[in-house]
Formats: C-alpha cells, sequence, structure tokens
C-alpha cells in the first residue's frame, strides 16, 4: 500500500487500518480529487504494485486504463466511477471491463460503487470500492458455452435420430456402428441398440468397391450405389453419401442412404417396355411418330442442335435405323455396309452421346426428334421444278 505524500488525518489512519486487508479494493480520494491511498486488492485488480501507476488522478487513471459497460459501450472520460467521485457526483452501482492502455492481455470484471463519507472532523472521505468478479463471470460464461454446446449436441442428436433417410454413425476402418437413426432401423428390422457394435456389413448393407479403404483414408463419398438388406428379406437400391466427422474427439464417419429401389424399377421397366416396342415399329403410322416427334422437340435447342452436330451424316443414319427398329443385320442391308462396320458406328455413337444400351439410344434420339423416317421423307419429297 501507498499513501501520497502528506502525512493522512488520524481518522483517515483508522479508516484504512480497517479496509486494509479486505478483499475488495477500496481507492480513496481526497476532497480535490487526487487519488490518496489504495489498499493491496485494489492494486492487484489494475495490475500494478504501486499507487502511483493509478496515475494519481482521475484524470491520469484515464491515461492508463480503458473502461467498458459490459454492452460493450466505452465509458466517456467524465464518467468514470473516479470523476464522478471527484464531483461528488452520486452513481448507482456499475458492471464494468477494466483494461490496461498498455497490455491487451490484461482485462478484470468489476462492480464499483461509491461512498461520500463526513469522517465528523471536517474530513471528507471519497471512496471508491472495486469487487473483482473475474472469476465469477468467466465461470458464467463457461457454464453458458457448455449449456450452449450441450443444446446443439441435442439438437443434432434430435436431428440424426428423426432424419426421415437411413443414418449411421460408424469408424472409419472397420465400419462398426456406433449409432444407427430410427429410419436405419425401420429399413432393415436391426434396432438402434441391437446394431451398435455391429459391422454395417453384417446388419445388410453391400458397399461399393473399395468403400472401406476409401473411408479410412479418410475421403468423402457422395451418391455412390449400394443396396441394403431389407427387413421383409429384400434388396433395397440406395445412393449413399459419406462425410468424416469428429465426434467426442475422435474421428467417425457419418453416412446418410436414399432408397432409389422403385425409381431404379422404374426405369428398368420403362427400358423393357422400349426395347419390347423397338423390337417391332411397323405398327405406328409415319404420321404419327411424326407427330410425336414433334411434339417432344418442336424446334430444336441450342444444346440439341450442337449435340446432333458432333454425329457424322453416316452415324445419323446408322442412328435413324436403330429408331426404325433395325437390328446390326438390318441397318447394314439398308446401308449396304458390313455388319462389323455398323458394329463400330453403334459403339462410336454411344461414346460420343453417353450411353451403354441401344435403347438409351434410342430414347435419346427421339428426344432430339429423330424419328427414323426422316430420310423417307426427303425421299419422297418430289424435285423442283
Amino acid at each position: 500500500m501507498t499513501a501520497n505524500a502528506a502525512a493522512p488525518h488520524p481518522h483517515r489512519q483508522h479508516l484504512q487500518r480497517i479496509i486494509t486487508g479486505l478483499n475488495e479494493g477500496i481507492i480513496l480520494l481526497e476532497s480535490d480529487g487526487a487519488i490518496a491511498w489504495a489498499n493491496a486488492s485494489a492494486l492487484r485488480l489494475h495490475g500494478t504494485d504501486t499507487l502511483d501507476e493509478l496515475g494519481g488522478t482521475p484524470s491520469g487513471y484515464r491515461k492508463r486504463y480503458t473502461l467498458t459497460y459490459r454492452n460493450q459501450h466505452r465509458v466517456p472520460a467524465r464518467q468514470y466511477p473516479l470523476d464522478r467521485l471527484a464531483a461528488a457526483e452520486p452513481f448507482d452501482e456499475l458492471l464494468l471491463d477494466l483494461e490496461r492502455k498498455d497490455d491487451e492481455e490484461f482485462l478484470r470484471n468489476v462492480r464499483a460503487s461509491g461512498l461520500n463519507l463526513d469522517g465528523g472532523d471536517g474530513a471528507d472521505y471519497r471512496v471508491l470500492i472495486l469487487h473483482d468478479q473475474t472469476e465469477q463471470i468467466n465461470a458464467e460464461a463457461h457454464r453458458s458455452a457448455e449449456q450452449a454446446l450441450r443444446e446443439i449436441e441435442e439438437r443434432r442428436a434430435q436431428a440424426f435420430r428423426l432424419a426421415p433417410v437411413p443414418m449411421a454413425v460408424c469408424e472409419g476402418d472397420t465400419l462398426l456402428a456406433l449409432d444407427l437413426n430410427d429410419a436405419f432401423a425401420a429399413a432393415t428390422g436391426a434396432s438402434a441398440q441391437d446394431g451398435i457394435g455391429r459391422a454395417l456389413t453384417e446388419l445388410g448393407l453391400q458397399p461399393y468397391e473399395d468403400m472401406e479403404a476409401s473411408l479410412k483414408r479418410g475421403e468423402s463419398a457422395r451418391n455412390r450405389e449400394v443396396t441394403l438388406a431389407a427387413r421383409d428379406g429384400g434388396q433395397l437400391d440406395c445412393l449413399m453419401s459419406a462425410e468424416p466427422v469428429m465426434i467426442g474427439g475422435q474421428q467417425r464417419v457419418l453416412l446418410a442412404i436414399q432408397d432409389i429401389t422403385e425409381r431404379k424399377r422404374s426405369e428398368t421397366e420403362l427400358l423393357t417396355a422400349i426395347e419390347a416396342v423397338m423390337q417391332d415399329t411397323s405398327w405406328f403410322s409415319r404420321s404419327v411418330i411424326e407427330k410425336l416427334a414433334q411434339l417432344r422437340a418442336p424446334a430444336p435447342a441450342t444444346r440439341d442442335v450442337a449435340e446432333l452436330a458432333q454425329l457424322t451424316s453416316r452415324e445419323r443414319e446408322v442412328l435413324a435405323l436403330m429408331c426404325q427398329g433395325h437390328d446390326d443385320d438390318g441397318i447394314a442391308q439398308n446401308l449396304k455396309l458390313s455388319r462389323n462396320t455398323v458394329r463400330n458406328h453403334v459403339a462410336t455413337i454411344y461414346s460420343k452421346i453417353g450411353v451403354h444400351r441401344r435403347s438409351a439410344a434410342i430414347v435419346w434420339a427421339r428426344d432430339r426428334g429423330i424419328t427414323g423416317h426422316e430420310r423417307a421423307r426427303m425421299r419422297d419429297k418430289p424435285p423442283k421444278g
């Protein structure tokens, strides 16, 4: 503790002895506003050992320390507690953040209040009382952060459990299930509790090629085709996505599985029907086919034109005959080509338009207005006179 040079009044000495050992920080001001004395708690609260480092006056104090309200607004210069005490201006208890201007790391949370005392001997005592609330504020912030994290985890767990698609959390290198949601249990018949600790392959998942090695390397996956054993004994065609996640400081993998069984069945049935129909299109009248083509593609879009332009005239002829239902031998006979040449043309067409089956090529062509009867229409058109 340090006092200013003038010898303190006996009553002030008595007051100082009373408050020396208090845990609260106490700063005494002279009637002219000069800082006269501070106890050890006040000095420690300000991160200093001597009274002089407090600045000597309210103005000197402001040069060394910054005060901020808890709403992050700076305390105006003349509204510092020492300034208000020096002006004999009463103020309510203040909650403040105390910072040193020469130390960016320094921060204390304080509760400040002031007293103006009349000693009865002509001495006027102006006392600033500071309560250090740093630990309390930090503890409250820590509790709030923990509570927020718990709420976030609860919301995540609830979203996982109630997600409408099968989901699982597993170990990336072994595919051991650590958690399964309700949709996974409903799809496979394996309860969330019984499935934990078992490999997903035991629960009916047929992984895509190199899946375990990929997940072990921490790689993500998007819409990879897998199958999942259904609770009725059937197989579900699915798309699976996987993402590495950190849970409890451990590297895990989150899997999301989308059932596309009905979609694939519909696609298969459609392609089968098209293949069956394309075996013999003679029962279609030319006018019906042309009208259908016009309805589906009334005016070729720029994209369609560009895609058709990548085919040579011979490849378009081959594609047109495919649309009429001719097989390779029939196309060879129509174009007077060898069967091997036709097969090469067909393979090139598949490669250029990105399909793998004859039926898919026919669908692609008809989407772009190719019916196979354009050549016949051109042949039938009378020459200009």
